[in-house]
């Protein structure tokens, strides 16, 4: 198809007009578009668009912004995931931190090595899954539960 362009950067209506009617196909935009099963109500339209020149900077470009927008996305699941903790640290977490919020009023922060013998104490009555992980969860709970009730 011809261009429809005159040379001053105006497209000309009435040439777009009698070309489309003529050809039984549409401009848009810069493409043209194949005019098929026109009728009344509906117009199908299926583009002829020809393939752009290779803008190499601009695709260095965006790969690269395509690659830091996923490793930002990685790195933040992968910087979350490593602070979750399963259900059974946050139980042993608030378990303890509720002990600590009952602990008598004037009383001192239990040394480490009376925490954990809470902490075991607690564990076989109530707790689950790795007792290691479970006794620390437990200590920083009482801990922050002790700091919140008695403050120094």
């Amino acid at each position: 198809m011809k261009s429809v362009n005159d040379g001053t950067g105006e497209d000309n209506l009435a040439a777009d007009t009698a070309a489309t009617t003529a050809n039984r196909s549409c401009i848009v935009g810069g493409l043209t578009f194949e005019l098929a099963g026109a009728s009344k109500n509906r117009i199908w339209l299926f583009p002829r668009v020809m393939a752009r020149q290779f803008k190499p900077v601009r695709f260095f470009v965006l790969m690269g912004v395509a690659a830091f927008i996923v490793c930002g996305v990685t790195a933040f699941y992968t910087h979350r995931a490593a602070h979750g903790r399963p259900a059974e640290e946050r139980a042993a977490y608030a378990i303890g931190e509720k002990a600590g919020d009952q602990a008598l009023p004037g009383a001192k922060l239990p040394t480490n090595a009376d925490l954990n013998m809470m902490a075991q104490k607690y564990f076989k009555r109530q707790g689950s899954g790795e007792q290691q992980s479970w006794d620390l969860a437990f200590e920083n709970g009482y801990t922050d539960g002790f700091k919140k009730t008695h403050p120094q």
